[in-house]
């Protein structure tokens, strides 16, 4: 029997404690203090949580809103987040959503914060609180062949998702699905929230993947808030606090992430309550929010609150969903001098930046910004709970930040993250030319790869990224050594595009046709804080993006504090390039009036991939087709295909590596074996994911075999098939598909005993 210790409820007996670890570190259960929730008035036939468990993490979700709490007391203790799931160890004791709005001119709080202030249930209801049909309802994969009780019992009615056909919508391999709301004004009596509620119902539904690689390691939540109060609200705002304990709660340390929109807490090495060579570390991320359209990006601000925190005021919550210090203080970045909403910002595997140089009990939390919320509105969130470990800090960090990056794509670009495209050709830009000829500045004029590729094997330094062909125009750069049209800057880090400001850049952009200017953005490869024509560095030099987006209809405020994914520019970008200078020349060689025009020439039109035709191919012979699979991921991801009719299609190579946002050209057969319609589905599998990203319908129709030497063909056998003959074997040496019309003799190959047969024949019939 474990012993159970409250250690934050009363810090004077810490020193007992400490005493208590030593004698026996691994006998003692270590609660996290806050209150157990009150089973007065509640059914005791049904449990208030329900567990979220398909891969490594295990937690608690509550039909109050509360997340890692597990009501039931079940391991000795209230903390509900197990990671890794078989090991039995507990990293967090409570975790939950803060609510902040103001409601009629004043402000209002909603929140769990170890105790939860929301209620079971819908906001309009009158059943009794916390009935069982309130629970948190869980269904399986398993569901599907033997339904449970929370399928059949699934809510529709109160808004849980359904599928096409009107079952329960099961995502991934568990899901859970509740509701609740913060009408009972006796439960606002946590010091931080406030008296009076906010009018607000939370559907929350979370859901989980097993056996699909890096995603094992996340579990992910989607919130969706109502407006039930008949009012409109300001500043509606929305953070994901946690409290984890990682082994000893008191050597923790957190960090936040302001690209990814990341939480975390990880903890000292040698901590004696974890196993030996073992590090976890868990965090949260904001996927998507309330203020996303607005912001560019899921989060507002991150914060991590240190030793023993409580919220004492609406103030102070406020002042921790704004990413600013319980006074209210901006945090000053050390390393930087400069303000930052999210503090610890540093990169732990590095030790660069703002690192949390102490140790202590750590909370976390990542919040929206804040928004306008009509009264007949409903407003969502999307947020994941991470983990990752390692056998040091840096490894452990690295492990969960491989895992963030996986959940952020995918959650970004959804399972098919992989587009396919047929006749692609290399080099579809033909002509690169300068205006005068003489114009020898500039580096490199020929073509580097595909469009589809992004610029595999760049020979220069112009290469083209759009996926549709059909937006490839001829454009120009009409050079302006005083100053030319605006653009916006962007760095790049960590496979992300970040707006940093708006550059004049000394050129024009436009349409040949039309003289239209087009918009441009401008990477600092080099971050040295500004953009130049000629880039310094020959191995990162600053590049310019060309989008379709016109220059007077897309205002350049479009872009600011936006941050991108490198390949999905792609979805507007038509050019990039990299207007480097040749070694020796000066930026001064540019001059006014000169010109750098583009024209293309596509060589075939581009068609979509979702399905592949072979018509009209002789019976036993083989047609192939190429598709171009474009990875939007900014990750090496291993693919494999499989067909699920292998006896007439073929694919060659079927398990490949994308790099990056690179393309992989894939080569598909058809073998005809009668002249009848045939199909199969080709599926490409991510190996991360363990999980199809793209299905390819293949339909083939063979026909019969010509008459044997009936070149032209017209159903007979006469001189003109002798003619068509020897012009393929002497003139052009271009052999038709249908081989077979040519080798007579069956021998494997057309040579002059084929045409000697071929005469034959002919004299023979006559």
């Amino acid at each position: 029997m474990s012993l159970i210790v409250d250690m934050k409820s009363a810090y004077a007996i810490c020193a007992i404690i400490m005493i208590l670890l030593s004698a026996s570190a691994y006998s003692i259960t270590i609660d996290d203090g806050y209150p157990a929730r009150s089973k007065a008035d509640r059914d005791e036939d049904y449990e208030a949580s329900a567990i979220l468990d398909a891969n490594e993490i295990g937690m608690h979700i509550s039909n109050n809103g509360s997340l890692a709490r597990d009501e039931s007391f079940e391991h000795d203790t209230y903390s509900g987040f197990y990671y890794p799931l078989d090991s039995g160890l507990i990293l967090m004791s409570s975790a939950g959503i803060w609510v902040y709005s103001q409601v009629n001119f004043t402000q209002r709080v909603a929140m769990v914060f170890g105790r939860s202030e929301f209620s079971p249930g819908p906001y309009d209801h009158d059943q009794v609180e916390d009935s069982s049909i309130f629970r948190a309802y869980k269904i399986t994969s398993n569901d599907t062949l033997s339904p449970s009780q929370d399928w059949i019992d699934w809510p529709s009615e109160w808004g849980a998702p359904v599928n096409e056909r009107g079952e329960p919508l099961l995502t991934g391999d568990q899901s859970i699905w509740t509701v609740f709301n913060d009408r009972d004004t006796t439960n606002h009596s946590l010091r931080g929230g406030s008296d009076l509620p906010i009018g607000m119902e939370v559907q929350l539904y979370a859901y989980a993947y097993r056996n699909a690689g890096l995603l094992d390691n996340a579990i992910f939540l989607d919130y969706s808030f109502v407006n039930k109060s008949g009012t409109d609200w300001r500043n509606f705002m929305v953070g994901l606090w946690s409290d984890a304990d990682i082994g000893f709660y008191r050597d923790d340390k957190g960090g936040t992430d302001s690209s990814l929109s990341t939480v975390y807490t990880y903890t000292l090495e040698g901590d004696s309550e974890l196993p030996a060579d073992f590090l976890p570390v868990v965090g949260m991320m904001m996927l998507e929010s309330p203020s996303s359209p607005f912001t560019g990006r899921p989060s507002g601000s991150a914060n991590v609150l240190r030793d023993f925190f409580r919220s004492y005021s609406v103030d102070m919550t406020l002042n921790i969903l704004q990413g600013m210090t319980v006074d209210g203080a901006e945090y000053i970045d050390p390393t930087t001098g400069s303000s930052t909403h999210y503090p610890y910002g540093g990169d732990p595997r590095s030790g660069d930046g703002w690192l949390d140089e102490g140790k202590g009990d750590r909370q976390i939390i990542i919040s929206s910004a804040p928004v306008e919320f009509s009264r007949v509105d409903t407003l969502s969130l999307s947020a994941a709970f991470v983990a990752g470990s390692g056998k040091t800090n840096e490894d452990a960090v690295e492990n969960f930040y491989e895992v963030v990056h996986v959940v952020h794509d995918f959650k970004t670009l959804g399972l098919n993250g992989l587009d396919a495209e047929q006749n692609v050709r290399d080099g579809t830009i033909q002509t690169v030319s300068f205006i005068p000829p003489e114009q020898t500045w500039f580096i490199g004029s020929d073509w580097g790869g595909s469009a589809l590729s992004g610029g595999i094997g760049l020979a220069g330094r112009l290469w083209g990224t759009s996926l549709n062909r059909a937006d490839n125009v001829d454009v120009e750069f009409l050079f302006a050594p005083g100053g030319g049209q605006e653009a916006a800057r962007f760095v790049e880090q960590g496979g992300l595009y970040r707006f940093v400001g708006i550059s004049t850049v000394p050129f024009f952009c436009r349409r040949s046709a039309d003289s239209t200017l087009v918009n441009v953005l401008v990477v600092d490869a080099n971050k040295d804080g500004k953009w130049t024509v000629a880039g310094e560095d020959a191995a990162a030099p600053d590049l310019v993006l060309v989008t379709q987006s016109e220059y007077d209809e897309t205002p350049l405020a479009y872009y600011e504090n936006k941050v991108f994914p490198n390949a999905a520019l792609d979805t507007d970008l038509m050019y990039a390039m990299a207007l480097s200078l040749k070694p020796g020349h000066e930026r001064k060689n540019i001059r006014g009036g000169q010109k750098l025009q583009i024209r293309v020439e596509t060589e075939g039109e581009t068609a979509s991939a979702d399905s592949v035709d072979f018509w009209d191919v002789v019976v036993g012979l083989d047609k192939s087709a190429s598709i171009a699979l474009h990875d939007l991921y900014v990750y090496d991801k291993d693919y494999s295909m499989y067909l699920d009719k292998p006896d007439q299609f073929k694919v060659l190579h079927p398990d490949f590596r994308i790099i990056g946002d690179d393309t992989a050209r894939v080569r598909i057969t058809f073998h005809p074996s009668d002249t009848t319609i045939c199909s199969a589905t080709l599926t490409i599998v991510a190996d991360d994911f363990n999980m199809p990203v793209k299905k390819i319908v293949l339909t083939g129709k063979g026909r019969a075999w010509p008459l044997a030497g009936d070149l032209r063909p017209d159903g007979s056998l006469d001189l003109l098939d002798v003619i068509a003959f020897i012009r393929y074997l002497y003139s052009s040496y271009i052999l038709p598909e249908e081989i077979v019309a040519l080798d007579l003799d069956e021998s494997g190959d057309v040579t002059l005993s084929d045409l000697v047969l071929l005469i034959d024949t002919i004299f023979s019939h006559d």
